[in-house]
This record gives structure tokens, C-alpha cells and sequence, in this order.
């Protein structure tokens, strides 16, 4: 009977480390990969050309409705505003 308990734990105890060997493998595979594109990413890019500015501001127009001539009434927008 110990015999058999042996073999079972033994069995388990190598199943348990080759699953355990194959995640380290898939980890080590996964940075590997994320490190060549990183590197990759970094050689490809290219900085700006033109230095005769510091940032980027996107900023939108909103077009006139009617909420600013009456606070508490219904907010409408104009029938000539056709895009934003």
C-alpha cells in the first residue's frame, strides 16, 4: 500500500512540475516576444522634424443652441447648424 501511495504522490508531484516548467517556458516565451517588439518599436520610431513647436491641443467648437439665451427652458439646436 505505501507503494502504490508512493507512485500516485510521485506521478502527481511530476505532473505538477512539468506543468509548473511549461508556464515558466510560455512566461519566458511572452517576454521575450514583448522585449523584440518593444525593442522593435523603439528603432522604428521617428521623433518630430519640426522643432518650432512644444505640444498638441485638440479643441472643439460647439455650435450655438438656444440654452444660452434661456437658462430653464428647453435646449434646442438651430436648424442652420448642420455639423459640429
Amino acid at each position: 500500500m505505501c507503494r502504490v501511495k508512493a507512485k500516485s504522490l510521485l506521478s502527481i508531484y511530476m505532473k505538477n512540475y512539468f506543468l509548473m516548467h511549461s508556464c515558466i517556458k510560455l512566461v519566458r516565451s511572452m517576454l521575450c516576444l514583448y522585449t523584440i517588439f518593444l525593442l522593435l518599436q523603439l528603432g522604428i520610431a521617428q521623433p518630430a522634424k519640426r522643432k518650432d513647436w512644444s505640444y498638441f491641443v485638440f479643441a472643439q467648437k460647439w455650435p450655438p443652441a438656444a440654452c444660452l439665451e434661456v437658462p430653464h427652458g428647453k435646449c434646442l439646436i438651430p436648424k442652420g447648424v448642420t455639423e459640429w
